[in-house]
């Protein structure tokens, strides 16, 4: 072979080499790329720990499906946990004992579920994405009766775009429902007919307001207020909202280094006022305390906890491990769970 290529003219001999050369480098990167997916796809599946006194963590249900994806969770009044997946739409309720039942034609019916809020009589809201591409545009929110299937609720019917990322849902006490919209940078009110305006976004006299995006929010029944968690590239904020759509108070704004930020996603207030936070970014819990004006890790080495409910001194946590999501050669680190970390007793 070597031979047949020196009785090659000069331009065909530099041709073959250069085919060689390019060749070998993309087999190269090719062999590095499937070592580090191999090394990502066989990490041992982490469980998470209590780092606070008195705080536990256990693996409360297991999810069926190899794509679930438990984008979000929410509890209701009687202790069903409920959550939904971001890959394929189905929503499951988990019972106090940890059975998963798959709820009717959500499979069929709904494509991306990234927000689900519980009423006081047990009707869900699940906010659909309509499309599990990240990079897709579209929303719709669904509206499940108790003991009955899916209906469309509302969306947003401005004249441009509607919803582009739709993240986080919230209710409030007198059927109003919230949404938030990374990609308009918006969040957006519904009453009990499913009619959406505009309601609010960071203010412009706000430093941050063109490097935060509103990512979720919950509704404090002790104050009346709505608290946002507004997040950028190593940016995370926590403001305070009146009803009427008022910015009350930045109660916080994250000023170490970009690559130590929490990462705020996921939040949830107890009827008490307690705020609880989900660290993305640090695969951990975490606790609002309004007194140092500071978060406090509860418990860590979650996969992927990017949602977060609060429910009678337990807080249920998501394992999302959504890197297979845009990587599709990662897979994630099965099963799918829902952990519960129990919180010591107070007094």
């Amino acid at each position: 072979m070597i031979a047949r290529i020196q009785q090659l003219g000069r331009g065909q001999r530099i041709v073959v080499f250069f085919s060689i050369f390019i060749g070998g480098l993309m087999l190269l990167v090719a062999l590095t790329f499937f070592l580090i997916s191999f090394s990502v796809n066989s990490t041992p599946r982490q469980i998470a720990q209590g780092v606070v006194e008195g705080v536990t963590v256990r693996e409360f249900a297991i999810l069926p499906d190899d794509d679930a994806y438990p984008s979000t969770i929410a509890v209701s009044n009687d202790g069903i946990v409920y959550t939904g997946s971001y890959r394929s739409g189905v929503v499951w309720a988990i019972s106090p004992n940890g059975e998963v039942r798959e709820l009717p034609e959500t499979r069929q019916l709904i494509a991306s579920v990234t927000g689900i809020a519980v009423t006081d009589d047990g009707t869900l809201y699940i906010l659909d994405r309509t499309n599990p591409n990240p990079a897709a545009k579209g929303g719709m929110i669904w509206r499940i009766l108790p003991n009955e299937t899916p209906r469309q609720f509302g969306t947003i019917f401005d004249g441009q775009e509607g919803f582009i990322a739709p993240h986080g849902l919230a209710w409030a006490d007198d059927g109003v429902l919230y949404v938030t919209d990374r990609g308009r940078r918006e969040i957006w009110r519904f009453d009990a007919e499913g009619d959406g305006e505009f309601w609010w976004r960071v203010p412009n006299s706000d430093p941050q307001s063109m490097v935060v995006l509103p990512t979720s929010l919950a509704y404090d029944a002790s104050t009346d207020t709505l608290v946002v968690v507004a997040t950028g590239d190593g940016f995370d904020n926590l403001y305070r909202v009146s009803r009427a759509g008022e910015t009350i108070e930045t109660t916080y704004r994250y000023s170490g280094a970009a690559s130590q930020a929490p990462g705020f996603d996921g939040i949830s207030i107890s009827p008490e006022g307690r705020i609880f936070l989900a660290n993305a970014s640090q695969g951990a819990i975490s606790e609002f305390e309004l007194t140092s004006n500071n978060y406090r890790i509860l418990a860590q080495g979650f996969r992927g906890s990017n949602a977060l409910a609060y429910h009678d001194g337990k807080i249920y946590v998501n394992n999302f491990d959504q890197v297979g999501l845009v990587n599709p050669l990662v897979q994630p680190r099965l099963p799918f769970a829902i952990d519960e970390v129990t919180l010591p007793t107070e007094g």
